[in-house]
């Protein structure tokens, strides 16, 4: 795949990501009773509401060679690209595996993702 094949990638993760926070904060909305007053509409959620779940779904998707990959798309993406809604996306990306990579706790975690992606390979 093309640097800008993959950026298009990394958006609609993102996209799936803020789409699935936005829903789910808008259940909550409701059933804690918010928004009856008409006024309200759904919360807005920023970077610092989404990041988290990007981590996790980063963690989860066990893509050992993620890093490698953003840091790729990031050289080769046009800049066209890289200013508008691919580029953030793939900021975001990058910003969730630097969280990964520096946290202490995760560290196991990622090598035994990249032990399993080792051994699927083979």
């Amino acid at each position: 795949r093309t640097a800008r094949e993959k950026a298009r990638v990394l958006l609609e993760v993102c996209e799936e990501v803020a789409s699935g926070a936005q829903h789910s904060a808008s259940l909550h909305e409701a059933a804690s009773g918010g928004g009856s007053d008409g006024e309200r509409g759904a919360p807005c959620l920023g970077a610092e509401d989404l990041l988290p779940i990007t981590v996790y779904v980063v963690l989860r998707s066990r893509v050992a060679v993620l890093p490698s990959e953003l840091e790729l798309v990031a050289e080769l993406l046009p800049s066209e690209l890289a200013g508008g809604r691919e580029g953030y996306a793939l900021t975001t990306m990058q910003c969730a595996c630097h969280v990964l990579l520096r946290t202490p706790f995760s560290q196991g975690l990622l090598e035994a993702c990249g032990a399993e992606a080792e051994a699927g390979a083979g």
